[in-house]
C-alpha cells in the first residue's frame, strides 16, 4: 500500500516529512539528486551565506557517502577551513572519509576539545583516522566526561545520556588506539547500565573486535 508523505519543512538543500505514523525523517536533495552545487560554486557563495545556510547546506552535504569525488573532498576542505563549530558537528561523519589525513586531524584536534555537543562523530572520526596524535585530545576528553558524569546530579536526563554516549565511543577509540583493556572494561560496565540506551550502545560497541 502506497503510504503518502507529508512534507513538514523544506529549503533549498533539504526537506523534512512523516510517512505515515512513522517519525520525521530528514531526506538531501543532494542526496536525491535534486540539488547541486560545485565547488567553486560554493567557493563564491559560502561568504555570501548566514550562519543557517551555512548549516543547511553542510547537514545535506554530509549525508553523502563514500567514495568522495575529488569535487567531494574541496568541499570538505572548504567547510573545514571556512565553517565554524556547527558546521564541524555536521560534516566529521563525512569528513572521516577524506584522503587528506592531516585535514581530519585538523578538524579533530581543533574542535574536540571544545564544550560543544554531540561530540559522538567527531570521536568516530578520531578513531578511523587511526592517528597516535589524536590519543592525547581523546584521554582530556575522557577525563573531563568521567568527572562530569560522576558530579552530575541535575540537568535532564537527555544531556546526561549524550555524556554518555560520548564516554563510550571516546571509550571505543581508545581502546581502537591504545590497545587499553581498562577503556574496554568501562565499555563492558556501561553495557549494564539501568538506561537501556546506553546499555545498547555499549553492547553493540562490544560487538565489533578489538
Amino acid at each position: 500500500m502506497d503510504v503518502s508523505r507529508t512534507i513538514t519543512e523544506e529549503g533549498k538543500w533539504h526537506r523534512i516529512y512523516t510517512v505515515g505514523s512513522h517519525p520525521t525523517v530528514y531526506e538531501s536533495k543532494i542526496n536525491t539528486g535534486e540539488a547541486f552545487v560545485s565547488f567553486e560554486d560554493l567557493r563564491r557563495e559560502w561568504d555570501k551565506w548566514n550562519d543557517d545556510e551555512r548549516r543547511e547546506f553542510v547537514k545535506a552535504f554530509s549525508y553523502k557517502r563514500p567514495p568522495l569525488s575529488v569535487g567531494d573532498e574541496q568541499i570538505t576542505r572548504l567547510v573545514v577551513e571556512k565553517g565554524d563549530e556547527v558546521t564541524a558537528l555536521l560534516i566529521a561523519p563525512l569528513a572521516a572519509y577524506q584522503s587528506d589525513k592531516e585535514l581530519v586531524l585538523q578538524l579533530v584536534l581543533k574542535y574536540l576539545p571544545m564544550e560543544i555537543h554531540p561530540r559522538v562523530e567527531l570521536i568516530k572520526a578520531a578513531k578511523e583516522l587511526n592517528d597516535a596524535r589524536v590519543v592525547p585530545a581523546l584521554l582530556e576528553l575522557h577525563s573531563k566526561l568521567s568527572v562530569s558524569i560522576n558530579v552530575e546530579t541535575t540537568g535532564s536526563q537527555a544531556v546526561r545520556r549524550s555524556s554518555m554516549y560520548e564516554l563510550l565511543y571516546c571509550c571505543d577509540a581508545l581502546t581502537h588506539l591504545t590497545q587499553d583493556s581498562r577503556c574496554r572494561r568501562e565499555i563492558v560496565s556501561l553495557s549494564r547500565n539501568e538506561d537501556p540506551k546506553i546499555s545498547a550502545v555499549a553492547t553493540d560497541l562490544l560487538k565489533v573486535p578489538i
